[in-house]
């Protein structure tokens, strides 16, 4: 097993624990919290990562930097410290904008009289805790460079497990906003603690930012900051803006449906991230005809997965959310979840495309597609949410569909023309299955035609992998490395 495929073993390995930690903690937080103060949580917790633009993708840029040849220590000091300084001055001025718009945005969100005091300083809170998040991005990136995943994702873990542990806990003895926002400020700087140490026990770190560094990632940053302001529209600003329409308890629905979704996405974004240092590496040796293929390998392999886990979300979502939630919960919501399950599997699909484009440079192909449809999406949710509630705004994020432009344009890039047998064979099963799901529940099948249904796709997953040459041989080296080391632990 090559060290691409170890660093996605990784990933899927703790994508899997936080999608558990994500299951527990949901109902509980909700059944503690209340869903109106949960609500007003998740409008913060949006908030804050919704500023997160102001980084303008930094880590990623030192991604690509540090992965495009082995750089000597005093190269790695160049990167990391021209990031800080760019990182630094961004952090203040977002912090700036905080203060000026808070008091504008509380109004909007309009919350009761007793939390408006505690949701303005939460968000100084949040503000502060951008310097220490801002900074991390950039570690986040060099150790991703390095496929130090391990790290990275233990990291990642924390600051999505924790906030939701820490304010479960506070809220079991008062529902303070305030110290919710202190928890998530403690965390952050935890975080960035241990990237430091990592680092400084890694290479030897020096201050050397350069203007000729800072001019060069500020030249990429310009398109970084459209692609973040894009993908906080889609998966932030989102949840802010029904928080407005909506109010604050179908805000809190619309984060966890938002949630739901992204484990599609985020499934995706675990096996695709490699494809950054991978892409950059062929591009440097001329390699593009492994990149073709690889490229078509790993969207075939998405496809096959956001086909399954999709097709079985959306035919079982009122049962999972009785179970996960309540029945009333399932009653009121499945419709809405089902239509965002949909939206997020055309979303995953586009993903292997996506992160090839970062690895290869083309980061403005990426900011400006997703600018364009995040802004479509933005305002299709405010005014479909306004008609039709939250299902209106589920309907809005069916634009990502068009996200599979970036596919289309990789495809013909890579391989100088699209060949169109190559994409229907590569995303069939990622666009068909689910919409074969979702039109069996629109149907309101009985529950023996879709256990049937989902045997049946059972059984075609089992055939498709094992007939899988590529995925049989990784299967078997992964069994005999496994055995061996459990021959080694016996006496």
């Amino acid at each position: 097993m090559n060290k691409y495929l170890k660093a996605v073993s990784i990933n899927i390995i703790f994508f899997t624990i936080g999608s558990i930690a994500f299951l527990v903690l949901t109902p509980v937080a909700i059944n503690v919290m209340g869903e109106k103060y949960f609500g007003l949580w998740s409008i913060i917790v949006a908030i804050f990562q919704f500023t997160g633009i102001g980084a303008l993708g930094v880590g990623l840029i030192v991604n690509k930097f540090a992965s495009e040849k082995t750089s000597s220590d005093s190269e790695v000091s160049n990167i990391i410290s021209s990031s800080i300084v760019i990182i630094t001055t961004t952090a203040f001025a977002t912090f700036f904008i905080i203060l000026v718009i808070r008091d504008v945005l509380v109004k909007s969100i309009n919350p009761p009289s007793v939390y408006i005091d505690q949701f303005k300083a939460a968000m100084i809170i949040n503000g502060i805790s951008l310097f220490p998040l801002f900074i991390s991005e950039i570690f986040y990136g060099y150790f991703l460079s390095q496929l130090k995943n391990k790290l990275v994702k233990t990291m990642g873990l924390i600051s999505s497990i924790f906030p939701w542990i820490g304010g479960i806990i506070i809220s079991l003895y008062i529902k303070n906003l305030v110290w919710l926002a202190v928890w998530h400020l403690f965390i952050e700087m935890i975080i960035l603690a241990i990237f430091f140490i990592a680092i400084t026990r890694s290479m030897s770190l020096k201050w050397a930012p350069s203007i000729t560094m800072i001019r060069k990632m500020l030249g990429y940053s310009k398109y970084f900051l459209l692609e973040s302001i894009s993908n906080s529209l889609f998966q932030r600003f989102s949840r802010i803006l029904v928080g407005i329409t909506l109010g604050p308890v179908f805000a809190g629905v619309y984060f966890v449906g938002t949630s739901v979704g992204l484990r599609l996405e985020m499934i995706s974004i675990q096996i695709t991230q490699t494809m950054i240092p991978f892409a950059s590496l062929k591009q440097s040796e001329g390699e593009n005809e492994v990149l073709y293929d690889t490229f078509r390998k790993l969207s075939k392999y998405i496809s096959l997965m956001i086909a399954g886990m999709a097709s079985l979300l959306i035919v079982w979502m009122n049962e999972i959310l009785s179970i996960w939630i309540s029945p009333d919960y399932a009653a009121a919501y499945s419709p809405f979840f089902i239509i965002l399950i949909l939206a997020y599997a055309f979303k995953g699909l586009s993903y292997p495309a996506y992160q090839t484009h970062i690895g290869l440079g083309n980061v403005k192909t990426n900011s400006l597609t997703y600018l364009v449809f995040s802004l479509t999406l933005i305002t299709l949710l405010y005014y479909l949410s306004r008609l039709f509630g939250l299902e209106g705004a589920a309907s809005a994020n069916l634009i990502m569909v068009a996200l599979l432009v970036l596919n289309l344009w990789t495809y013909k890039n890579l391989n100088r023309n699209i060949s169109w047998n190559h994409v229907f064979t590569d995303l069939k099963l990622g666009v068909l299955l689910p919409l074969v799901s979702f039109i069996i529940v629109f149907l309101h099948a009985p529950p023996f035609i879709r256990a049937a249904y989902s045997i049946i796709l059972g059984v075609f997953a089992f055939v498709t992998i094992k007939n899988d040459e590529f995925i049989m041989k990784q299967l078997k080296q992964l069994t005999e490395k496994l055995t061996r080391a459990n021959g080694r632990r016996k006496p």
